[in-house]
């Protein structure tokens, strides 16, 4: 018998929302190490129709890119004729990374493109869910982060070449129209602390 206890988030760190303002332009955010396999070009093929395609989005549109970007993945920004959207932090101190997620219209989470991808769980969504902030996912829409994500209604799940829910999903983000109302609490150390508890109570009561 097999029973998980996920990595979770601490409460404490994100007691600053009060003083946190949105983003003016419509930011979608990745947090983290951006390597080859998480690169999908589908996302930025997706935003250069949008943009051809929508003034307001055009004007609007910022990548804000914090942590180890490989050249790849600006390569590819490139390649799509949208280098000028970038925003790019490089490192930044937890704290602040906290309040660029809290920030940010969107957050980008990108799952490697492996066999394995339908059970990739990676450590920041649950650190992404407890921002508050809608998260877009592009991996496995019938894997386990993807049962997370619509457990706790956090955000969208688009496949690897799901182009057309892509661009659904993009705009309807940037239109704000959407019942995304994250229930992250379930993923709060403290509660994963008491889920422990409860199994390694149940496991010496036997």
């Amino acid at each position: 018998k097999i029973r998980v206890i996920e990595n979770g988030y601490d409460p404490e760190d994100f007691k600053i929302n009060s003083s946190i303002e949105l983003d003016n332009n419509f930011t979608i955010a990745h947090i983290g190490t951006f390597s080859p396999s998480r690169n999908h070009k589908i996302l930025w093929k997706v935003l250069k129709k949008i943009c051809e395609e929508n003034e307001l989005f055009n004007n609007k549109l910022r990548l804000k890119l914090i942590g180890n970007i490989d050249f790849s993945v600006i390569q590819s920004i490139r390649n799509y004729g949208l280098e000028s959207y970038i925003q790019k932090m490089g490192y930044i101190s937890h704290e602040d990374v906290i309040k660029e997620q809290m920030k940010s219209r969107v957050l980008l989470l990108m799952i490697n493109n492996t066999p394995n991808s339908k059970g990739i769980v990676t450590g920041k969504v649950f650190e992404y869910m407890a921002s508050k902030r809608p998260i877009l996912v592009i991996g496995p829409e019938d894997g386990d982060l993807a049962n997370i994500i619509n457990q706790t209604k956090s955000g969208l799940v688009c496949g690897f070449d799901n182009e057309r829910k892509m661009e659904e999903s993009i705009l309807r983000l940037f239109h704000n129209k959407n019942d995304i109302n994250s229930n992250s609490k379930i993923y709060s150390r403290e509660n994963l602390t008491q889920k422990l508890s409860s199994i390694l109570d149940e496991v010496t009561q036997k």
